[in-house]
């Protein structure tokens, strides 16, 4: 663990975990949200490399318009996107005035980050998927961006539950959060039962 980089959370829940077998998976949008952006990219690039199926990485749209933003064929638009929504602080916790300037492996990191992780019962992404549509045809830019009709829906998605990040949920009531925050881990929901005449 990075000495500059405080992690109490991680040191919480290992320490809760004891000697029992535990995971690690994050949502995504490890850039744009503070001062140690790079710390932060850094720590779980070292952790997924010691540990890649105990601790997981999905992408979220704040790393997706990072990489967008530090293609050198990227358009205007693209990296004002970028910096308007947090990439200035980004600039500055890598010291750098240009994102296709930061070091090349960070960003490979980035840019191979899956949209999804799933378990034997859940769909963990960024944001949301659209109800109605089945989870093999979920659009990346649901994956990253939905908020609805994602957070009103209580529509069943099948033998997965989805599950979105807690900035999606945070304005939802706790009962609903239930339904889609994935650190609450809801009992699956059982398959329907066939009838057999």
């Amino acid at each position: 663990m990075l000495p500059s980089l405080s992690l109490p959370l991680l040191d919480a829940c290992r320490s809760s975990a004891g000697a029992i077998a535990h995971d690690f998976l994050f949502l995504g949008d490890y850039v744009d949200r503070g001062t140690a952006s790079e710390k932060v990219i850094a720590y779980l690039m070292r952790e997924q490399a010691s540990a890649p199926s105990r601790f997981r990485c999905t992408m979220g749209n704040h790393d997706h318009m990072l990489c967008l933003a530090a293609d050198r064929s990227r358009s205007d638009a693209e990296l004002i996107q970028w910096w308007t929504n947090g990439g200035e602080q980004t600039l500055d916790a890598y010291g750098m005035d240009d994102p296709s300037d930061f070091p090349a492996e960070h960003l490979a990191w980035m840019r191979a980050l899956p949209l999804q992780v799933r378990d034997e019962h859940r769909l963990f992404v960024h944001a949301g998927v659209r109800p109605g549509l089945a989870l093999e045809a979920q659009s990346k830019d649901d994956m990253l961006w939905i908020r609805e009709p994602f957070l009103s829906s209580r529509l069943w998605h099948g033998a997965l539950r989805p599950y979105a990040n807690g900035n999606a949920c945070s304005r939802r009531s706790s009962q609903s959060r239930q339904h889609r925050y994935g650190s609450l881990l809801p009992r699956p929901r059982p398959a329907p039962l066939s009838r057999r005449f």
